[in-house]
């Protein structure tokens, strides 16, 4: 039986049509990785959102706290020891002065949103390499406050190893250690015995000045998470 010539024009066709086929399925398994990995550049953006937002409220939170408690110092400096045991309990600066004393009102954030977005691969988007150096900012920006939030603590224990003495209860909690208890029998006679207490006066004002110093460092750090929040609003949207 007679073989069918060969066409060249068939081979052609058919050969054409592999590598079409071929080049389609490179197309398509390409497209799935390009979607797959917009879409997890979309979750890690999200989950930067909703930890940056969280954070802030934090921080704005906690450069109250020490404002008030820097404030409620001053409030207790001015006033001499004869002055604090004549006043009446209700015109005291505060309720809870010796916390006041020595607490440091630290930050403590929310970082694994923060953490898996710095970790990810470069992207290829202007907006994104914007947003990662914001992000990289708040990170060193973090990382210099949480400096001082140590050297804090440290004065913060100084302190509190100086107030117990004049404290009854020293009460152990889990998280923040000790913490003294407001004491409202022989309030104002005790506080004004701290208050004459030279050794703890120094402790205090070592105190003070630090928390100052890290606060402005908390002040620092809701800019920075400013920045981010003000690049992700203006980042293009990445739906679809």
């Amino acid at each position: 039986m007679a073989r069918e010539p060969l066409s060249w024009r068939k081979v052609i066709i058919e050969s054409g049509a592999v590598v079409a086929s071929i080049l389609l399925a490179f197309g398509i398994d390409a497209g799935w990785d390009a979607r797959q990995e917009r879409d997890a550049e979309r979750a890690a953006i999200e989950a930067l959102r909703l930890e940056m937002q969280a954070n802030r409220q934090k921080l704005a939170e906690t450069i109250r706290y020490n404002d008030e408690a820097r404030a409620s110092v001053v409030a207790y400096l001015r006033l001499s020891p004869q002055q604090i045991t004549s006043m009446p309990n209700d015109s005291f600066p505060s309720s809870a002065m010796h916390v006041q004393l020595w607490a440091p009102f630290t930050f403590d954030p929310e970082l694994g949103g923060t953490t898996a977005f710095i970790n990810r691969g470069e992207s290829t988007s202007e907006a994104v390499r914007a947003l990662r150096r914001a992000v990289v900012n708040w990170d060193r920006t973090f990382v210099d406050a949480g400096e001082e939030s140590a050297v804090l603590w440290g004065a913060s224990r100084a302190v509190l190893e100086l107030l117990t003495p004049y404290i009854v209860d020293l009460v152990p909690q889990d998280e923040v250690g000790p913490v003294l208890n407001v004491i409202h029998q022989d309030y104002l006679p005790r506080m004004a015995r701290i208050r004459a207490d030279r050794r703890v006066i120094a402790e205090v004002l070592a105190k003070f000045n630090l928390q100052g110093i890290y606060t402005n460092e908390l002040r620092d750090l809701l800019e920075a998470t400013d920045n981010i929040l003000g690049v992700l609003d203006a980042m293009p949207s990445t739906a679809g």
